[in-house]
């Protein structure tokens, strides 16, 4: 049951952005091939913070990456 809930939570929520985004920037949209994650402890959380303050010394050599 809170799945379900969760997920018509996240639904909800990104439909609302979306909705008030393209007010601002018709071109909006989500960024493509992600999944979102629920952190369920202390070391996933320390983990993902980590990707997210490494991450950008990884982008020169990504190909994607037109900086």
């Amino acid at each position: 049951m809170i799945n379900d809930n969760v997920s018509h939570v996240i639904k909800w929520y990104k439909g609302r952005v979306t909705f008030e985004s393209r007010k601002i920037h018709a071109g909006f949209a989500w960024q493509t091939r992600f999944h979102d994650h629920i952190i369920r402890n202390n070391s996933e959380f320390q983990r993902i913070a980590r990707y997210i303050t490494d991450n950008p010394a990884n982008w020169k050599g990504d190909k994607v990456y037109n900086n």
